[in-house]
C-alpha cells in the first residue's frame, strides 16, 4: 500500500452495518467515510477526494448502479465495489462498471482484503500511466501531461512552443529534423523560407537548458537543413 492513507466511501442505508463497515476499515488503516443516500454520498464526494469506493445498490433516494456511473464518469479507474444482499443481483453487478461485488452477509477479512487489493492495482497503474508520461534523457526530464521540462529536478520554464520542440527533438533522439518537419509539427504551417523563428526559439531554448555547462546533451544543427537532439555518447560516435 502507498504511504498515503487511502479513503474509502461507504454508501449503505443500513445504519448499523455502516457502523460495523466504517469501524472495520478504521481498524485496517483507512480512512473510512459513510453516507445513507445518493445525496449524501454527492455531498461527500464534493470535498473529499476518495481512493474507493463501497456501494449498496438499493438506497432511499437511488440506486447503488446509476451512482456507479456518475462515480465512472467523473473517476474512470478509481475501484468501486458493490455490496448487495439482493438475490439475482450479482449477475447485474458483474455487467455494470463496477471492478468487484461481494455479497451480504460478507467475511470482514475478504471486504478489506478486495479494497485493499483494489486500491493497490489502482496505484500501480497510476504510476505506470505517469512514468509513460515522462521522457528522460540523462539530466533532462519531460513531464508530458504537466507540459513542464525539468533539468537536474528544476522546473526551467519553457513556453508551450518551447517545450513541443524540445519534446519533438528528445522523442527523435539522434534523428535530423528538417526546418520543414519542424515548421509544420510545432507551427502547423510550412517554413516559407524563412527559418527565423524556428532559429530564434532554438536560441531561447538552448539558454533555458545551458547547454555550456552541460556535457551530457545538446541540440545540434546539422548540415544547416535542420535540428537533432544528442547525447554525449552519440558524440563519440559521429
Amino acid at each position: 500500500m502507498d504511504k498515503k492513507v487511502p479513503i474509502v466511501l461507504i454508501v449503505e442505508d443500513d445504519e448499523d452495518l455502516l457502523y460495523h463497515i466504517k469501524r472495520l476499515f478504521k481498524r485496517n488503516g483507512f480512512v473510512a467515510i459513510g453516507a445513507t443516500t445518493v445525496k449524501s454520498a454527492h455531498e461527500e464526494m464534493d470535498i473529499n477526494v476518495f481512493d474507493a469506493f463501497i456501494l449498496d445498490i438499493e438506497l432511499p433516494d437511488g440506486n447503488g448502479f446509476d451512482l456507479c456511473e456518475e462515480i465512472r464518469s467523473k473517476n474512470d479507474n478509481t475501484p468501486i465495489l458493490f455490496l448487495t444482499g439482493m438475490l439475482g443481483m450479482a449477475a447485474k453487478s458483474m455487467d455494470s462498471n463496477a471492478d468487484y461485488f461481494i455479497s451480504k452477509p460478507f467475511d470482514n477479512d475478504e471486504l478489506v482484503a478486495a479494497i485493499r487489493r483494489l486500491v493497490r492495482r489502482t496505484l500501480n497503474e497510476n504510476k505506470k500511466l505517469a512514468e509513460a508520461q515522462k521522457i528522460s534523457k540523462g539530466p533532462l526530464t519531460l513531464n508530458m501531461q504537466e507540459g513542464k521540462a525539468y533539468l537536474n529536478g528544476r522546473d526551467i520554464a519553457l513556453s508551450g512552443k518551447e517545450f513541443n520542440l524540445l519534446a519533438l527533438l528528445m522523442q527523435n533522439e539522434g534523428k535530423q529534423l528538417t526546418y520543414d518537419k519542424i515548421y509544420m509539427s510545432i507551427w502547423k504551417s510550412s517554413m516559407n523560407n524563412d527559418p527565423n523563428t524556428l532559429r530564434k526559439t532554438i536560441s531561447r531554448l538552448r539558454k533555458k537548458l545551458d547547454e555550456d555547462s552541460s556535457s551530457e546533451f545538446s541540440i545540434v544543427n546539422q548540415h544547416k537543413q535542420g535540428y537533432m537532439f544528442i547525447m554525449s555518447y552519440q558524440h563519440s560516435l559521429n
